[in-house]
């Protein structure tokens, strides 16, 4: 057979070598790829014909040429694969093969000698060159099966029985080359040779699920090793359409396969819906344990795994004891002494330690101490053995101190966290959180000694763990955010606003928009009150202007999403349409995907926020767009003041000031009396007093007049000049918005008592906005489409609970106010018919009851006839339409303490949704009082027409506050808590 074209220049490269004794013509481009094209085709024709033996002959001499030209690990390599092509050579041309090379693969032969020539002969010669592989670790034997795999995959009919069986022998030979996922070339082959043995075998074949959770278990490595998105969802996917489709034996494969790849998604993303599904197939593969003698330790120690985690983010006690009965469990089943043994312990005394910190039981702490003992005899041979040591040794010290306060414990915990740390690799993910965890325990060590030593080596660690690109988002945000503090602390603003700003930018990524709303509050939360400690550092370095924009970028990260989604293709569409058509269907579809099936959902949602992310990229390549969707810098921010002023208050443990936004610029005011612990010390009054009103409505007058009157001495009075300066007689109120921050958001800053017996909205019309930008976003009008408005009454509930006995008379009130209302009472107020309604309304009145939930607990919810309906849906929903939403329910404007950046209350969803203004409550008002204050709103809101206008909006609102006080000027728990959101 002549050589192929490929053959023939390789032949020629090595007789010009031979002349030459010039190495780098082994190695151009050209010949790189030729040798790969005659691996691929030296035996694809042996089913017709021999395989072509002169290629073979100078693609083996090529390799054993170059082997004399490299280091000793590409040699390894070299010689591998010329080994291949000469057992090809060995029986029908023994004598082409060099002298120096002929011993060695005839005496790997010899052992086969029984062996009919060809794919028989090959593979037995594969399978000895893995053995020789396995009990010596040489490399060239690696390389040698693998290309001998090759051979055999390319000799083999696709439609013989044992096509599939080499393919995967191939894949599993190739995987066993030390970082394979993060080797394209490698991957790459892998990946399509997983992808051909799944296509080529048939669906009835009892072995195809093997095949198909090789292919998850692929994917998912190539997942970890480049944080391909889509990798991942196609991991999920592909083993959630094979489970419960074949056999216990492959079954337990499927599931398992499935469950790792969830699992390693949520480690990422902190998507809780994939913890709750791993677990699930987890417990399914762990109840067919029987088919597989043995397997049922494995199955269980996997099960514990996803358990702890699930603890770990929950804190939910049953499930803590659920892991470590699970892991008890997988302790008797494995063999003792074993290193599955000691793994298991090793697992077990870190889940019985998270639960002592929140048991504080002795006895969780001497069986998490008897557990680690065991657990600290892993081998210490790989680098994660020996990290995971230092760790276990580090948390034995540590929770050691919690118990005796021996600080001793904190320096030899910290000691051996950063050791740990150094036993990683530089791009270990896990390095990262063993650098945080040192850098606590410095900390510790630091608010114990005041010693500035440890602070400043705990900044350098979390500097260090913010440089590991490969952590997950979460830890390197909350590296980022511990290298700020501590620049701050120290009081290098310079570097410290560096470091923040990093901070701030990981937050898109945080709480990425492919996750659901839920899973994002919670990464959210992680990160409250960091973007005003960014706005406080900024301040200190004089630049005001700087510190409204790490606000914006900082605060309000869900809005910003929401309003993306709905302003990003406006801006397109005159000069993009076609681009700006495909954002909008997106952007529709993200919103269809919410709510949907824990994995399909998901995936939906982050298939599509990826293809959301790459227009968003293309826009930005075209011109006079690179600026699209990016944070609003502060140029086009003070537009937020055209018509009125803007007081930003932030509040941080730096240092407290209000920003006062003008046309003509930002001033700071400094509040010297003002700190978080105080605001918090108010917050709690607050509550107290409301909490007492529930018993006597009289009770709470005199705190809440005490609460009010701190705000105003403190807070208002030294910015008002600024922004309400005393009028003349005849001069209108001037228009105020209040963006507060951190704990103050959810505070009645409208209603503060000034010194001289002022209140607030006597020198204003008070509006509130969680952002400049919401303000911004808010002055746009909305669509023109015809619209009309909803109102929605309900007074009981399916279960028969009384809501709000006065729902009927108050829906009597707005109908008639608010011409072609649709309205929905009582059975027909369903959950899904005010979703189904709100997307056609311009405006939205609600009477009922309202419940303020943390987002643990799903978030704020209003009650309707079958339910509650919760924020978080209704934030979701993406409308055009809305103007206004009144929301006569009890604290619709109180927000979460824990999502204070992210307006986590039922005004912030409404907002979040579309609508530019929402009148709210920030706690709950008497029935009698709603109805007057809902007629009072309603005539004034009606102004000059005949018709209700939203634009009357925050007139109306001020003009229920001053009725409201006229009658009750004593009582300002009954004419304090309405609030206007918008422009």
């Amino acid at each position: 057979m002549p050589l192929s074209p490929a053959g023939e220049r390789l032949h020629s490269k090595v007789a010009a070598y031979l002349k030459s004794s010039d190495p780098a013509m082994l190695a151009d481009a050209q010949t790189v790829q030729d040798t790969v094209e005659v691996a691929r085709t030296v035996t694809s024709r042996f089913r017709d014909r021999p395989p072509n033996y002169r290629d073979a002959h100078a693609a083996g001499l090529l390799h054993w040429l170059r082997a004399d030209h490299v280091d000793t690990a590409a040699a390894a390599v070299e010689r591998g694969r010329a080994s291949a092509y000469f057992l090809l050579l060995l029986r029908p041309h023994r004598g082409a093969i060099p002298d120096s090379a002929l011993a060695e693969v005839a005496g790997m032969a010899a052992r086969h000698a029984g062996k009919r020539d060809g794919v028989p002969f090959w593979s037995a010669l594969a399978e000895q060159a893995l053995t020789s592989f396995d009990e010596q670790g040489d490399d060239a034997s690696l390389h040698c099966a693998i290309l001998l795999l090759r051979f055999v995959v390319e000799a083999v009919d696709p439609a013989d029985p044992a096509y599939s069986v080499y393919l995967a022998t191939l894949i599993l030979t190739l995987r066993r080359q030390p970082d394979w996922a993060a080797d394209p070339g490698i991957a790459g082959e892998v990946l399509e040779l997983a992808r051909r043995t799944v296509d080529g075998t048939p669906r009835d074949d009892a072995d195809r699920p093997v095949y198909v959770a090789q292919l998850v278990d692929v994917l998912t490595s190539m997942y970890m090793a480049n944080g391909e998105l889509a990798r991942i969802d196609e991991a999920v996917m592909t083993g959630l359409n094979a489970v419960g489709t074949a056999g216990p034996v492959h079954q337990i494969a499927i599931l398992t396969a499935t469950a790792t790849a969830l699992h390693n998604r949520y480690l990422d993303t902190d998507a809780l819906p994939d913890l709750r599904q791993a677990i699930s197939l987890e417990r399914r593969a762990a109840a067919l344990a029987d088919a597989i003698p043995g397997s049922e330790a494995a199955l269980l120690s996997t099960l514990a795994d996803s358990l702890t985690s699930l603890y770990l983010r929950t804190e939910d006690e049953s499930v803590g004891r659920d892991a470590v009965d699970v892991q008890r469990q997988a302790l008797a089943a494995a063999t003792p002494g074993s290193e599955l043994h000691t793994e298991i312990s090793y697992e077990l005394a870190c889940t019985m330690f998270a639960r002592f910190r929140g048991t504080r039981d002795r006895g969780d702490f001497d069986a998490a101490v008897q557990a680690a003992e065991a657990g600290m005899r892993i081998r210490a041979e790989e680098r994660g053995d020996i990290a995971r040591r230092h760790g276990l040794a580090a948390l034995t010290h540590q929770l050691r101190h919690e118990l005796t306060a021996d600080v001793g414990d904190l320096r030899r915990a910290a000691e051996a966290y950063e050791a740990g740390a150094s036993a990683c690799a530089d791009d270990d993910p896990t390095r990262a959180s063993y650098l945080l965890s040192s850098a606590d325990m410095l900390m510790r060590l630091f608010e114990a000694t005041a010693d500035d030593t440890l602070a400043d080596r705990a900044t350098a660690l979390h500097r260090e763990a913010a440089a590991i690109t490969t952590a997950p988002v979460a830890d390197r945000l909350r590296a980022t955010v511990g290298w700020a503090e501590g620049e701050a602390r120290r009081g290098r603003y310079d570097a410290a606003v560096v470091a923040y700003r990093a901070a701030i930018r990981l937050l898109p990524l945080t709480a990425w928009h492919g996750l659901d709303r839920g899973d994002r509050e919670y990464l959210l939360s992680l990160s409250a009150g960091m973007a005003s400690d960014a706005a406080a550092v900024a301040i200190a370095l004089d630049e005001p202007e700087l510190a409204l924009e790490l606000l914006e970028e900082g605060r309000g990260v869900l809005l910003r999403q929401a309003f993306d989604y709905r302003r990003g293709p406006a801006q397109l569409r005159e000069r993009h349409p076609e681009l700006a058509a495909e954002l909008e269907t997106v952007r529709r579809r993200l919103d269809a995907a919410t709510g949907r099936g824990a994995a399909d959902g998901l995936i939906d949602r982050r298939v599509l926020a990826q293809r959301w992310d790459a227009l968003v990229a293309e826009a930005r390549s075209l011109a006079g767009f690179d600026d699209f969707l990016m944070p609003t810098p502060f140029e086009r921010l003070r537009a937020a003041a055209g018509c009125g002023p803007v007081v930003v208050v932030n509040i941080s443990e730096l240092r407290c000031d209000a920003m006062v936004l003008t046309k003509a610029g930002v001033s700071v005011v400094p509040l010297p009396d003002v700190t978080p612990e105080a605001v918090n010390e108010q917050a709690g009054r607050l509550d107290s007093a409301l909490d007492s009103a529930a018993h006597d409505p009289l009770a709470p007058q005199t705190q809440l007049t005490s609460v009010l009157t701190w705000l105003g001495t403190h807070v208002v009075a030294p910015l008002l000049g600024k922004v309400a300066p005393r009028r003349r007689q005849g001069e209108p109120l001037t228009r105020a918005w209040w963006c507060p921050t951190g704990v103050l958001s959810s505070m009645p800053l409208h209603a503060a008592l000034l010194p001289g017996g002022e209140v607030v909205f006597e020198r204003c019309i008070p509006s509130y906005t969680a952002t400049l930008r919401t303000l911004l976003n808010g002055r746009e009008p909305a669509t023109t489409e015809a619209a009309r408005p909803l109102v929605v009454g309900v007074a009981s509930s399916a279960e028969g609970s009384t809501l709000l006995p006065s729902a009927g008379a108050e829906i009597a009130i707005v109908a008639p106010s608010l011409e072609g209302a649709a309205v929905l009472r009582e059975e027909a107020a369903t959950c899904a018919a005010v979703l189904d309604g709100l997307p056609a309304a311009s405006w939205f009145h609600f009477a009922g009851h309202a419940e303020q939930r943390s987002w643990q607990d799903g978030g704020p919810v209003l009650h309707c006839w079958d339910g509650p309906l919760a924020a978080t849906d209704i934030a979701m929903v993406a409308l055009d339409r809305a103007e206004i939403a009144v929301l006569s329910a009890c604290d619709t404007a109180f927000g979460d303490v824990e999502l204070r950046d992210e307006a986590a209350h039922l005004s912030g969803a409404f907002q979040t949704a579309g609508f530019r203004h929402v009148v709210a409550t920030q706690w709950p008002v008497n029935d009698r009082r709603a109805r007057v204050a809902v007629r009072t709103f309603y005539r004034h809101v009606t102004g000059d027409a005949k018709t209700s206008d939203a634009a009357h909006a925050a007139v109306a609102v001020w003009q229920v506050l001053r009725d409201e006080r006229a009658a009750y000027p004593d009582r300002p728990a009954i004419w304090a808590p309405f609030v206007h959101f918008g422009p």
